[in-house]
């Protein structure tokens, strides 16, 4: 059912409540004129009665006994009038000579129903004096008498008749009853239409104003508070629309505040690195934010109003072992999710006990510092492998030395030796600075600058010589190339360490090329070429690593740090770097360069 608007409401209610007013009006006002009425029918009955007794009386004493033609043209027109019960003349001895009733002539009057008979005997004790009977009764007799007309040998007569009329009191109550509902219906109409027409300039008064507010309060239980009141009629509606404005104004400020509050606070939790998850009073899952699902790959819909211990689970499973549980304010655990990537995660609880928050469990994903510090560990125990080897070395030879008397080629050799581990003692150290330079300090480390890189690559080419190798880098031909934004010591060193690798991984009798092209507009590529050993892509995929090395022989010199130096500096100059091997075949380093703008 169509839910009826407040306007129409009131419209029917004022249309109800004038409806009931018009109808007391009138029933008030029929019932004042019926009581005004009983008293004012008995005077018209009075005022009847007499009138038409005393015309009767004044036409039968004028008329002969043989002459009554006329008054029986009287009585007889007199006795269509509904309010005449009986109308009689009486002879001198009570004989009805004249009646309304034809049936009643000639009959003694006291044989006749429905005539007072003591109103006969009171007008023979009055005389000729008009007499009434009781006006309570149904209905009221006049009686009088009059000189009965004298026969026509007579002077005058000594006797009297009588004129004797009932009125019906009840056929004029009913007239008047009707004549009084004719009257009152008449002046209610009137007053209804009157205050029908007064309902509607007050309905049509109010009713924009009250539509106005409706619709406002439609808009506020819909949570729109923009909506502004127009200027209403009447000064009290003007007031109320104010007060509503002012209302709405105040309820948007504050629903404003509260929401850029609320979005500060979720866009913080949001935004948050740490996993957050909190429990509500009843231990349920009450929120959780994006990092949480990011680490774990529990969104909300799966963890919909789940327990605290059901949430629990839910991190056993993903761990894939048991899982040390955290007690409440205690210091954090470490725990490793398996699924859906490796993530380490320390995990806190935090227990606040409040009406709507019992416990927030804090997420700190520390993948990357536990990497970190993994790769920490190893790096120092493979830079004391590498620097333990050569040391070794140099120990041993100078001990031998020290000790024993050696010829002097032997000693001339131990020396050499001693020599060469110093010197990959002293590449590995600065290499390692190299590294750490790099990574803490590269913005102090590089200064970029535009460069001709056909000048860099000949210099290179022509200087470029691996201890123990008597190759040298092929320069094929360069093409007219624009000027790069380079640091170009830092692009000769990793140039160098290509060119060293590529000589290392290939036999002396084959060719290390050196190359460059224009890739695209922006983009200068400059490419290492070897025929040697090659790389399988389990090597390539682990080439940048530190102190990763593909050859595990020994066989080849090197400390590892080599192609991860190179990758640093070229993501410092924001470039990039492809290697394509094959087993056996070669392998080509190309290193991309931003041409300068």
């Amino acid at each position: 059912m169509a839910k009826k608007t407040f306007p129409a409401s009131l419209a029917r209610l004022i249309f109800i409540w004038g409806i009931i007013t018009a109808v007391f009006l009138l029933l008030l006002s029929v019932f004042t004129s019926f009581t005004i009425s009983q008293s004012r029918i008995s005077e018209e009955a009075e005022n009847l009665g007499r009138s038409e007794i005393a015309r009767i009386g004044l036409v039968a004493e004028r008329t002969t006994s043989k002459d009554h033609f006329l008054l029986k043209e009287i009585i007889a027109q007199s006795a269509t009038d509904p309010r005449f019960e009986q109308i009689l003349v009486l002879d001198p001895e009570r004989n009805i000579v004249f009646s309304s009733r034809i049936e009643n002539i000639g009959k003694p009057a006291t044989n006749i129903s429905g005539i007072d008979k003591t109103i006969l005997h009171e007008l023979e004790k009055q005389g000729p004096l008009l007499t009434i009977s009781d006006r309570r009764s149904s209905s009221m007799s006049f009686a009088q008498s009059f000189d009965w007309p004298p026969a026509a040998d007579q002077i005058r007569s000594t006797r009297l008749g009588v004129v004797l009329v009932v009125i019906n009191l009840q056929i004029m109550k009913d007239q008047r009853w009707g004549e009084i509902m004719t009257e009152e219906l008449t002046i209610a109409g009137l007053f209804s239409i009157v205050l029908l027409f007064l309902l509607i300039g007050v309905y049509f008064t109010i009713k924009r104003p009250l539509q106005e507010l409706t619709m406002a309060a439609d808009r506020f239980k819909a949570g729109d508070f923009s909506y502004v009141i127009r200027p209403l009629g009447i000064a009290e509606m003007r007031e109320v629309g104010d007060s509503f404005n002012m209302m709405s104004n105040e309820i948007s400020d504050k629903l404003n505040a509260l929401q850029q509050s609320e979005f500060k606070f979720r866009s913080l939790i949001e935004c948050s690195p740490v996993g957050i998850v909190a429990f509500d009073d009843k231990g349920h899952l009450a929120y959780q934010n994006s990092a949480f699902s990011n680490m774990t790959g529990l969104t909300a819909s799966t963890l919909t109003n789940i327990s605290e211990a059901e949430f629990g689970a839910a991190l056993q499973k993903l761990c894939g072992n048991s899982i040390p549980q955290p007690e409440a304010d205690a210091p954090a655990v470490i725990i490793e999710f398996q699924n859906p990537d490796l993530h380490v995660v320390s995990h806190f609880i935090l227990k606040l006990d409040r009406a709507q928050i019992q416990s927030i469990h804090y997420f700190q994903d520390i993948t990357e510092l536990s990497k970190i510090d993994r790769m920490k560990s190893e790096f120092i125990t493979t830079a004391a492998h590498e620097l333990r080897t050569p040391m070794s070395t140099v120990l041993g030879y100078s001990e031998l030395l020290q000790t024993r008397e050696l010829s002097v080629s032997q000693q001339k050799e131990m020396i050499e030796a001693i020599y060469r581990q110093a010197q990959s003692i002293v590449y590995l150290l600065e290499e390692l600075l190299d590294v750490a330079l790099i990574e803490s300090r590269a913005d102090k480390v590089f200064h970029l600058q535009p460069a001709d890189i056909h000048r860099i690559l000949k210099t290179i080419a022509s200087t470029f010589m691996l201890a123990g190798d008597p190759r040298k880098v092929t320069l094929e031909p360069i093409p007219e190339l624009p000027q790069v934004w380079v640091d170009e010591e830092k692009i000769a060193q990793a140039l160098k360490n290509c060119l060293s690798n590529a000589f290392k991984f290939s036999s002396k009798d084959s060719e290390v090329t050196l190359a460059a092209t224009l890739s695209k507009p922006t983009e200068v590529a400059i490419r290492i070429t070897d025929r040697g050993i090659g790389m399988s892509s389990e090597v390539m995929g682990r080439i940048f690593d530190k102190f990763y090395r593909g050859d595990t022989s020994g066989h080849i010199p090197g400390t590892g740090l080599g192609m991860t130096l190179v990758k640093q500096i070229m993501d410092h100059h924001h470039g990039r770097i492809e290697v394509d091997s094959t087993p056996d075949k070669g392998t080509t380093i190309t290193l991309f360069l931003p041409v300068k703008k």
